[in-house]
């Protein structure tokens, strides 16, 4: 639940949460806005949708508006628009392994690698949807490199970046 913290949006913010379901990072960011200014949520799965849809109407939070979207096309409808974004990219989740032990069924390189290909995208999408001088938080639940430096690394080699680095473990 740091990320959104990291973020610090305030209510007159217009925030896109990229990866947003199944919401507890949402409602935090909402809650920090005084559900105010606007945030738009966005997710890809109709099933964490709803999931999505239950925490925010249960919490009475009516400064979202719900996007159903592949994040990586996103930047085509919204080019340089919002102030922040948090991207929680989908990750193979080595993190929190000790919570969820399903991650050890379907846990392969060949996922990561698959993984890397889409947190690439969505940060591309996202770099591209932000702002001058807007704000991105860039997170992940797991310990892979590939995952989370190295993506950052990459993104930097294309584009250049102020960089403030914050590693919570």
């Amino acid at each position: 639940m740091l990320p959104p913290i990291v973020l610090h949006p305030s209510e007159k913010d217009l925030v896109l949460d990229l990866c947003s379901a199944p919401g507890s990072k949402t409602t935090q960011l909402a809650e920090m806005m005084k559900n105010k200014g606007r945030l738009v949520v966005n997710e890809l799965e109709m099933d964490r949708i709803k999931a999505l849809v239950f925490n925010l109407d249960k919490m009475n939070f009516l400064n979202c508006g719900i996007v159903h979207q592949r994040g990586e096309i996103l930047s085509k409808y919204y080019d340089s628009y919002f102030d922040k974004i948090l991207v929680d990219a989908p990750c193979s989740g080595l993190g929190i392994i000790q919570k969820k032990s399903e991650v050890n069924k379907w846990w392969s390189v060949e996922r990561v690698n698959n993984l890397v290909e889409i947190q690439n995208k969505l940060l591309v999408s996202a770099i591209k949807m932000l702002k001058v001088g807007g704000e991105l938080v860039y997170s992940t639940c797991t310990l892979t490199p590939e995952e989370n430096e190295l993506i950052i690394n990459r993104i930097l080699e294309k584009y250049p970046v102020d960089v403030n680095l914050y590693l919570f473990l």
